[in-house]
């Protein structure tokens, strides 16, 4: 339940922090890099390749030579996909292809809210239905009748709370 909501948390922070900044995690492999971007209200997926490795620092004086008109281009037009999710694919004129996946940060704290009521939803139907089966004279936890023998469930053996 902790990491449930610890990741809506994070969601959140995230969400709230990308109106005002920029965050970029790169992946430099052998043939392409992978970059983790947060800007905008997005969470970005961009993979780059088949390069040479890249360092990070080649990476920004890339985006900042080659790809600064195209992604403002992208990220600032109204119509990026549908209800701010958006995939696309392009080459720049050195032959490094790059694609994209962009996904709104609404979509992603939504989700990971309800699954976090799912997780915190579960022990409360847990300790529901255990007064429910100790209101019908059942064992709480398997759910056995007891009226024969009230000191000990001869099922699972637990003994009535």
């Amino acid at each position: 339940m902790t990491l449930a909501l610890a990741t809506t948390a994070l969601v959140i922070v995230g969400w709230l922090r990308s109106h005002s900044r920029t965050d970029a995690i790169v992946i430099p492999r052998a043939e392409t890099t992978f970059v983790i971007e947060s800007r905008l209200g997005r969470l970005t997926f961009e993979k780059f390749g088949p390069r040479k490795r890249m360092r990070k620092d080649a990476y920004v004086a890339h985006m900042n030579v080659n790809w600064s008109a195209r992604w403002s281009e992208i990220f600032n037009r109204p119509d990026s996909g549908w209800a701010g999710f958006d995939r696309f694919t392009a080459i720049d004129p050195d032959g490094v292809t790059a694609s994209l996946i962009s996904v709104p940060y609404w979509a992603l704290s939504a989700i990971s809210a309800a699954l976090s009521i799912l997780v915190a939803q579960r022990p409360l139907r847990k300790t529901c239905l255990a007064r429910l089966r100790y209101k019908r004279g059942c064992c709480t936890t398997c759910g056995y009748d007891l009226r024969q023998t009230p000191h000990r469930c001869p099922e699972c053996g637990a003994q009535p709370n």
